[in-house]
């Protein structure tokens, strides 16, 4: 069982509402920002099901499932010179924390090649502009948790993206320890993106990263 240890789910806020589809200027500004900001299609943004809440203006939540259920949540600010850009879910003891979730683990198809990003938007980047699957860590970090969840659906291959703005930082230290947690277990390569960019950066140019990192389109 994926929640042994009984911690329990941290549901969105009650203020938060779907901004799909909703008719208030809330709601129009996440959309508009997912779509000329971060350059995510329709279908993308659908998928990513964002959220906004009447209480916490300018922020888009992220709801994060787990068998079509959600259990956990992040935020990312839409304000362009807000020092916090995303905010994990506040949690108490007993519930769950980011090192117990993945975004999009339930469609992780087995003996087929995934993609492991930092951020919910550089794995959506990834889905949307490659051939591949990805799932988001929430971090630059892989705990046990997360190692032991991955394995369970087995995998092919799994490339390692991680964000990094300079490849002078602790980016490809973090994808290197990642790749050793995970090397012991199932094939494991490490994507370096030019000049440190996340995925979400080079939109659709993805694919020629992977040409060139495993010489695959």
């Amino acid at each position: 069982e994926k929640n042994d240890q009984n911690l329990t789910p941290i549901p969105l806020p009650e203020s938060c509402y779907s901004a799909i589809c909703s008719k208030k200027y809330q709601a129009k500004e996440a959309i508009q920002y997912l779509n000329f900001v971060r350059r995510f299609s329709d279908a993308t943004i659908s998928f990513l099901d964002p959220h906004v809440s009447t209480e916490y203006l300018n922020w888009i939540f992220l709801p994060i499932k787990f068998n079509g259920k959600i259990e956990y949540y992040t935020r990312r600010t839409i304000q362009r010179h807000e020092p916090l850009k995303y905010l994990s879910a506040k949690t108490t003891e007993g519930t769950l924390t980011k090192r117990h979730v993945i975004w999009n683990y339930d469609n992780i198809v087995a003996r087929q090649p995934l993609v492991l990003c930092e951020g919910i938007f550089s794995a959506a980047s990834v889905i949307q502009n490659t051939k591949y699957n990805a799932v988001a860590i929430l971090g630059k970090t892989l705990s046990k948790f997360q190692r032991d969840l991955i394995l369970v659906k087995r995998p092919s291959l799994i490339h390692i993206m991680l964000d990094g703005r300079a490849w002078g930082d602790n980016t490809l230290t973090a994808s290197e320890r990642i790749k050793n947690t995970l090397s012991d277990f199932i094939l494991t390569n490490v994507i370096q993106l030019p000049d440190g960019r996340d995925p979400n950066d080079i939109g659709k140019n993805l694919g020629l990263h992977f040409i060139h990192f495993t010489g695959a389109e």
